[in-house]
């Protein structure tokens, strides 16, 4: 969730409170120059973070969902869902999302093992302040 905070700040110049990130609106730009629109349309710490990227062509939907396995293990299901305003949005979409797709792949898993390392690091922190 810091780094969503981390994002809104960025684009907004305001550091909300997790608690009040569902709902929130805001534009961003994007890596090759344009505008979206972002809509947090989920967030429910830690187990649930939902967002819509909503652009002139597509709305892109984003979520991540955390569920805990053992005392010490989760899992974190990751979803993308992409909607198309035109049929040729719809076929580029498909032809771009396959050729990218392993690459996409790649990023989500390096995000997720960052996270993982973010997560036992903080851990092992608490450990050693509550030992020391």
């Amino acid at each position: 969730m810091n780094s969503v905070v981390h994002d809104v700040k960025a684009a907004t110049g305001k550091k909300p409170l997790v608690q009040k990130l569902e709902g929130l609106k805001f534009k961003r730009k994007m890596a090759n120059g344009s505008e979206a629109m972002m809509i947090i349309t989920k967030c429910t710490p830690p187990a649930v973070y939902e967002f819509q990227t909503k652009t002139h062509v597509n709305t892109h939907t984003t979520s991540y969902t955390i569920e805990a396995v053992t005392e010490h293990t989760c899992e974190v299901i990751y979803d993308e869902a992409v909607e198309s305003k035109t049929a040729m949005a719809r076929w580029n979409n498909i032809l771009v999302g396959g050729m990218l797709g392993f690459t996409r792949k790649k990023r989500i898993t390096r995000m997720l093992d960052g996270i993982e390392a973010l997560v036992i690091q903080q851990h092992k922190d608490l450990v050693s302040k509550i030992e020391g």
